[in-house]
C-alpha cells in the first residue's frame, strides 16, 4: 500500500504514535484480557464515514469509552 505524504509535507502534520511491546507482552495482555473477563466500555458505534465526529467529540473531551467503527 502506497501512503502520500505530501499532505504530511505541505500542512506541516505532525504524526505521532507509541508502540507497546513486543508480540509476547502483547500475547500476555490479551490472555490476562481474556482470563479476567475484562470487556471495554462501547461508549458509541458510528459508521466509517462519521469518523470526524467521533474523533471531534474525543477531541473536546467529550466521550466516554470506546468509539468503534463500523462500514
Amino acid at each position: 500500500m502506497a501512503l502520500n505524504l505530501l499532505p504530511v509535507f505541505a500542512d506541516v502534520l505532525t504524526i505521532a504514535g507509541s508502540i507497546m511491546g513486543t508480540l509476547e507482552d502483547m500475547r500476555n495482555l490479551m490472555n490476562l484480557v481474556a482470563q479476567a473477563g475484562i470487556e471495554p466500555e462501547i461508549g458509541t458505534v458510528l459508521q466509517m464515514e462519521r469518523a470526524e465526529e467521533a474523533f471531534r467529540s474525543m477531541w473536546e473531551g467529550n466521550t466516554r469509552g470506546k468509539a468503534v467503527f463500523s462500514r
